[in-house]
């Protein structure tokens, strides 16, 4: 079921038309109605959710145009639709605004009404969120489409992986809200209720389009100074609410890097390219080269281990006790790589193996 509420005021105005066509040629200068404005707005539950006479005040105080007396207003050449549309973006609760001269004629502007079959209707989602949370970008991706709801994301977790692309951030904004235009729906990834500056952009974006909202923790937030209710993620399909531990972070999907080992691979990939031009270890040998130099590297971990507990500076030989880590983690990948590939594996009979 979908309530909305509708508040009417009447306003005194002056208008014109300085292009009319010649045998509209009366409407070029200012000239007076009675405009009748009306805006509607949805509602959650059917006892004043929002209240008539504060929408009331707030239709009011959103009037565009110069006031001439007290009930008196110049909208210059805005017609109907025009004042509508000003409304509608001053009052993001409204979802439509209609406005009459002299209840004779009016002009309708409202933003994309949401289909009370939701999950039938809804084909695709875009996904907004800050880029910190990628296993919760992740998780929501498989979980949406396991329901066939097609997912739009982002490109690349910037936050999560590091990547400094601040240059490009006005860009992938932009295409990010060309998503939003294209999808029926944003579910918004918000962890512990986090709604950033970029995110509220995008959900004040989607909220504008008429598109439906629905976050992962909670249904409302603060937007720019105004309180959005909206859905829980387990209203946007008959079966979301079974996946609850999912998407609440309780349970975590095999197949989605938890991330401590994610930032793990991000140090090992950082150490590896800056050894990229030495051509990888696709030809050597996992004994003696690779095995000998995972030995290595854990004995300089030992060492720098020992280190830190002698060390008056702890921050640093923190640093390096992460470093060695890293370094024994990517000799070791390399012998599981190249066994994997059934590159360069031992003679298990030549007598230099020790085992």
């Amino acid at each position: 079921m979908h309530t909305e509420i509708s508040v009417t005021i009447e306003v005194f105005g002056l208008h014109q038309w300085t292009e009319a066509s010649p045998h509209r040629s009366y409407l070029q200068p200012l000239h007076r109605h009675k405009f009748i404005i009306t805006g509607t707005a949805p509602v959650s539950h059917a006892d004043r959710d929002i209240e008539f006479h504060d929408l009331k005040d707030k239709l009011a105080s959103a009037l565009p145009g110069e006031w001439k007396a007290p009930n008196l207003i110049n909208f210059g050449g805005m017609s109907c639709e025009h004042i509508g549309l000003h409304i509608l973006k001053e009052i993001p609760v409204l979802t439509k605004v209609t406005v009459s001269e002299d209840g004779e004629c009016a002009g309708t502007v409202s933003r994309r009404q949401p289909t009370t079959e939701r999950h039938e209707a809804l084909r695709i989602v875009t996904l907004c969120g800050s880029t910190k949370f990628r296993m919760q970008y992740e998780t929501a991706s498989f979980l949406l489409e396991k329901l066939g709801i097609a997912v739009m994301s982002v490109g690349s977790f910037m936050h999560a992986s590091r990547i400094p692309l601040d240059a490009e951030k006005e860009a992938l904004d932009r295409l990010h809200k060309q998503k939003i235009e294209a999808s029926d729906a944003i579910v918004v990834i918000n962890p512990n209720e986090y709604i950033g500056e970029s995110t509220a952009s995008e959900i004040q974006h989607a909220h504008d389009l008429g598109k439906e909202v629905y976050f992962v923790h909670g249904n409302r937030a603060y937007i720019n100074g105004w309180e959005l209710v909206a859905k829980n993620i387990t209203e946007i399909h008959p079966d979301a609410a079974k996946e609850s531990d999912y998407w609440l972070g309780r349970r975590k999907l095999p197949f989605i890097l938890r991330d401590a080992l994610h930032e793990f691979a991000l140090d090992m990939e950082a150490k590896l390219i800056i050894k990229d031009g030495k051509g990888g270890w696709a030809m050597r040998h996992i004994y003696p080269d690779l095995y000998q130099r995972v030995m290595d590297e854990a004995h300089e971990l030992y060492e720098a281990i020992a280190a830190g507990s002698r060390e008056e500076n702890p921050d640093a030989c923190d640093e390096e006790i992460k470093g060695e880590a890293v370094d024994v983690a990517n000799f070791a990948m390399m012998i599981h790589d190249n066994v994997a590939k059934g590159r360069k594996y031992p003679d298990p009979s030549d007598d230099e193996i020790p085992f």
